[in-house]
C-alpha cells in the first residue's frame, strides 16, 4: 500500500509537470506582455525609474523561461516546473517592491489591492507542495513586514490599509491548498478507477481465453482420430529424418575433422621444418575444411529445423533482384576462383511479399551447386518471372541455369529423395553432403511452391523453384 501511495504521488507530480508545461508559453507570454507594458509605462508615463526596476526580475524570469523552453523543447519538465513557480513568486515580490516604492506617496491603496490580486492569481496557478507554497506566500511577506514596520514610519491610515493584506494572504494560501488537495484526490480516484478498469479488462480477457480454450478442446476431441493418424505419419517422418541426420553427421563430419586434426598437428609439431609453400598448403587445406564443415553444419541445422516443424514464414515485401545480387555477391569469390561469370538477369523492379531467408537459402544452395558442377570460364544465370495466377495462387519462379556437367535422368529422379544420399564430386573434385537440395525442397514447399530440375548430361542443368507471394498460410 505504501509503495502504491508513492507511485500515485510520483504520477501526480508528473501530471502537474505536464499541466505546467502545457501552459508555459501562454502564461509566460502573458506575464511578459503585461509586465512589459507596465515597465514601459513606468518610464514613459509615470516617469518612475524605481517602479521600473521592480519589474525587471519578473520580466527577466519570464523571458528566460521562454528561451529555455525554446531551446530544450519537451525536456527538463521538473526543472521548468520549479522555474515556473519561481516566476509566479517573483510576481508577488514585484508587487511588494512596488508597494515600497510608492510608500512615501499618498494613495497606496491601489498598490495593496494589486498585491491582493497577485496573491489570488498565485493561489490559482501555484502547483507545488505545502512547504514550497508556504515559503512562496509568507517569506516575501515577512521580509516586507520587517522593512515596513522597522525601517519605515507609516501613518496610521497606511498601516490600516496595509493590514488588509493579511486576511487575503491567508485566504489565498488556504484556497491554494484546498485546490491542490482536491486536484490530488481527483487524480487518486482516477488512478484507482484505471486500476479497476485494467483488472476488469484482464478478467474479461481471461474469460475469453478460457472460452477459446474450451472451444479448441472440443474441436480437438472431434478430430482426435485424424490427429492420431497425422501424428503417426509425423513420427514416421521424424524417424526417417533422424536416421538420415545421424548417418550424415557420423559419416560426413568425420572426414573434414580428420583432416583438420592431421594438418593442424603437422603444423604444430613440424612448423619450423616445413617450407613456406607447405605451410600455405596445409593452412589452405585447414581453411577449406573449416569452410566446408561450417556450410555443412549450417545446412544440417537448418534442415533439422524444417523437419521438426519449427520454422515459421516471415513474409515481408522485398526486391528479388536485390536478393539475387546479395546472394551472388556472397559466392562471387568462389566463382572467381573458377573464372565463372554470375549473371543477374532478374527484373530490377520485381517486388514480392515473401520470406527473404528462404529465398536466399535456396538460391545460395542452387548457385553453389551450379558453381561446383561448372567448368572454368563457365556462365551461370539467375532469372525470375511472375507466373499466371492459378486457383488464386500468386507464384514467382526463380531459375538458376548453368552449362556444366549436367546429370542423367536416373540421378535426377533421386535428387530430392530423403532415403537416398546423392552426392557427386564437382568439376575440380569439390565434395558435398547431398543435403543442400533436400533443404531446398523442404523450404520451397513450406513457402507454398515446388522445385524442379531440367538437365542433360554434359550440357548443363536448370533448377527452378516457385513460391507464393500472397499471404498464404504455411504449408
Amino acid at each position: 500500500m505504501k509503495n502504491q501511495k508513492k507511485e500515485i504521488k510520483q504520477q501526480f507530480n508528473e501530471f502537474i509537470y505536464e499541466i505546467t508545461y502545457k501552459n508555459l508559453w501562454l502564461t509566460s507570454g502573458f506575464i511578459v506582455l503585461v509586465v512589459g507594458w507596465f515597465a514601459w509605462s513606468d518610464i514613459n508615463i509615470r516617469h518612475n525609474m524605481q517602479a521600473f526596476y521592480t519589474r525587471l526580475l519578473t520580466l527577466f524570469l519570464a523571458l528566460s523561461l521562454m528561451v529555455f523552453q525554446l531551446l530544450t523543447g519537451n525536456k527538463h519538465k521538473p526543472l521548468k516546473h520549479k522555474l515556473y513557480n519561481l516566476l509566479i513568486a517573483s510576481a508577488l515580490i514585484m508587487m511588494y517592491a512596488k508597494y515600497l516604492v510608492y510608500l512615501p506617496y499618498e494613495g497606496t491603496a491601489y498598490t495593496v489591492s494589486g498585491i491582493i490580486l497577485v496573491i489570488f492569481l498565485i493561489s490559482l496557478e501555484l502547483k507545488t507542495d505545502f512547504l514550497n507554497t508556504a515559503l512562496i506566500y509568507f517569506l516575501p511577506t515577512l521580509v516586507l513586514l520587517i522593512i515596513v514596520f522597522f525601517f519605515a514610519r507609516l501613518p496610521e491610515s497606511k498601516v490600516v490599509n496595509f493590514s488588509n493584506l493579511f486576511p487575503m494572504l491567508i485566504l489565498g494560501f488556504l484556497a491554494n491548498r484546498i485546490q491542490y488537495s482536491l486536484r490530488f484526490k481527483l487524480f487518486e480516484s482516477n488512478f484507482f478507477l484505471e486500476l479497476e478498469k485494467q483488472t476488469t479488462s484482464q478478467l474479461y480477457d481471461e474469460s475469453l481465453e478460457l472460452n477459446h480454450q474450451l472451444h479448441q478442446q472440443n474441436e480437438e476431441i472431434e478430430v482426435q482420430k485424424q490427429a492420431i493418424e497425422e501424428k503417426n505419419l509425423s513420427l514416421e517422418r521424424l524417424n526417417e529424418a533422424k536416421d538420415k541426420f545421424l548417418t550424415i553427421v557420423s559419416h560426413d563430419l568425420k572426414t573434414p575433422f580428420n583432416a583438420l586434426v592431421g594438418y593442424s598437428h603437422l603444423l604444430q609439431t613440424e612448423f619450423d621444418e616445413l617450407g613456406v609453400n607447405k605451410q600455405k598448403e596445409y593452412i589452405a587445406v585447414i581453411h577449406n575444411n573449416i569452410n566446408r564443415t561450417h556450410r555443412m553444419l549450417d545446412n544440417l541445422l537448418l534442415w533439422a529445423e524444417t523437419q521438426i516443424q519449427q520454422y515459421r514464414l516471415k513474409l515481408k515485401p522485398d526486391n528479388i533482384y536485390n536478393i539475387a545480387e546479395d546472394t551472388m555477391g556472397f559466392l562471387q569469390h568462389t566463382a572467381k576462383l573458377k573464372q565463372i561469370d554470375l549473371l543477374n538477369l532478374v527484373d530490377k523492379n520485381l517486388r514480392v511479399n515473401a520470406d527473404k531467408n528462404i529465398i536466399e537459402t535456396v538460391l545460395r544452395n542452387l548457385l553453389s551447386n551450379a558453381i561446383k558442377f561448372s567448368h572454368k570460364n563457365g556462365v551461370i544465370e539467375v532469372k525470375a518471372r511472375e507466373l499466371p495466377v492459378i486457383n488464386d495462387k500468386h507464384l514467382i519462379q526463380i531459375t538458376v541455369s548453368d552449362s556444366g556437367v549436367g546429370m542423367s535422368p536416373e540421378k535426377q529422379a533421386r535428387l530430392f529423395s530423403i532415403k537416398e544420399k546423392v552426392s557427386t564430386k564437382g568439376t575440380e573434385n569439390e565434395s558435398g553432403t547431398g543435403l543442400g537440395l533436400l533443404i531446398c525442397k523442404e523450404l520451397v514447399e513450406r513457402h507454398g511452391g515446388e522445385i524442379s530440375v531440367e538437365s542433360i548430361e554434359n550440357n548443363g542443368s536448370r533448377f527452378s523453384f516457385t513460391f507464393r507471394t500472397d499471404n498464404a498460410s504455411e504449408v
